[in-house]
């Protein structure tokens, strides 16, 4: 094959090469993008239920919980102990200070961790267990708290 395909097959060939081994290139338990927003995880049918469930007990009233809605960074992904995790954070609309969130998705099992800041309190949902809950806190700090 001559011509212009070729050179398109030999660029994409190229770009794959490059994406591949800049990926394999990052250090373990580094952060890297991933696509989307909060509020995109909700597509997904697994970590909708499981975010319901998980949410269950502050279903009073706090749609920006319960739909991830409000300023958002983008979706990353973390490694924690050796399993890789979508890390999103949200926070309420014109109350993002006192009223933020940050969530812990393991999309091979379907488990989501979270860290709800309300109005000075911070509660756990997911039942993480107590080493979870510890990188919760800390996310949560970096997310919410930087500079204070």
């Amino acid at each position: 094959m001559s011509g212009p395909h070729r050179n398109s097959r030999r660029s994409a060939l190229a770009a794959v090469i490059f994406t591949l081994g800049f990926a394999c290139a990052l250090p373990a338990g580094a952060q890297q993008p991933a696509a989307g927003s909060p509020g995109d995880l909700l597509k997904d049918a697994g970590f909708r239920a499981a975010w319901a469930k998980a949410a269950a007990p502050l279903s009073g009233g706090e749609r920006w919980v319960a739909r991830l809605e409000g300023p958002a960074p983008q979706l990353r992904s973390v490694t924690l102990s050796g399993t890789a995790y979508t890390l999103a954070a949200v926070c309420k609309p014109h109350d993002c200070g006192d009223n933020n969130l940050v969530l812990l998705h393991d999309p091979s099992s379907g488990r989501v961790h979270a860290l709800v800041h309300r109005a000075g309190r911070s509660r756990l949902l997911g039942a993480p267990p107590p080493e979870m809950a510890g990188e919760l806190e800390k996310l949560w700090r970096q997310e919410w708290r930087q500079g204070r």
